[in-house]
């Protein structure tokens, strides 16, 4: 049976980046696509085995009636043991909803490009973490954030300036990256032109970025792959 798993879209005009659903299709898994910031939300979490939740720019406090029912879902989820991987703001409606609304916070500025992780000593042991190194490269591209302490949350990984780029709950099997491990190789060109105008709002570097030629990360694509496998293990209970 092939494991499935529930993809929440939360981009505001609808549609995959760097199709980011094929690396979990690669990995053996049936991926089913909602376009939740759209109002498309399944209407049962039995048939799935994991969730992973897309970014967006708005923050998980805004009043919309999207969010307040991807909350709603998230709680139900974790209620039924499915894990969960949020990316970006996916990682902070998380993080809102299971730790509290405090948990998020707006920088003074963004944190935009290729960045350093430094993993902590619980990596080795996660599941994520598996034949990982200690240390990669990962797209970020953000300006509210998750903070790095809280009694529910242990953090795995940080950037020089994001003491909090991966985490996982403590209680349940729920993971949080801020960065994009999908953004570079082929796809890159036209995701970044599209957000060309939003890149140069946050200073990104784009001289550097584009002379680099958006260079894929694979240490950071194997999160997902680490994540598909806990897809996997559930499926096969």
């Amino acid at each position: 049976m092939t494991p499935r798993l529930l993809y929440l879209d939360n981009s505001l005009q609808g549609g995959v980046p760097e199709k980011l659903d094929g690396h979990f299709r690669a990995q053996g898994l049936g991926v089913e696509v909602f376009w939740a910031a759209g109002g498309n939300f399944p209407g049962d979490l039995a048939a799935y085995d994991a969730i992973f939740l897309s970014g967006s720019p708005p923050a998980p406090s805004d009043p919309l009636p999207w969010i307040a029912r991807e909350i709603r879902l998230i709680r139900n989820a974790v209620a039924s043991g499915i894990p969960i991987l949020g990316e970006c703001f996916g990682s902070q409606i998380l993080a809102h909803t299971l730790c509290g609304a405090d948990m998020v916070f707006r920088r003074r500025d963004f944190e935009t490009g290729y960045v350093p992780i430094a993993t902590s000593a619980a990596w080795t042991g996660d599941p994520l973490g598996r034949s990982m190194p200690g240390t990669f490269t990962m797209f970020t591209w953000h300006r509210d954030e998750v903070r790095a302490s809280h009694p529910d949350m242990t953090v795995l990984g940080a950037s020089p300036d994001c003491p909090n780029q991966i985490w996982r709950h403590n209680r349940y099997p729920v993971w949080g990256l801020q960065g994009h491990p999908e953004a570079g190789g082929d796809h890159a060109q036209d995701w970044f032109a599209a957000y060309r105008d939003d890149l140069i709002r946050s200073k990104a570097p784009l001289a550097q970025l584009h002379a680099g030629g958006f260079p894929r990360t694979p240490e950071a694509l194997r999160i997902f792959a680490n994540f598909a496998a806990v897809a996997r293990e559930r499926a096969s209970r």
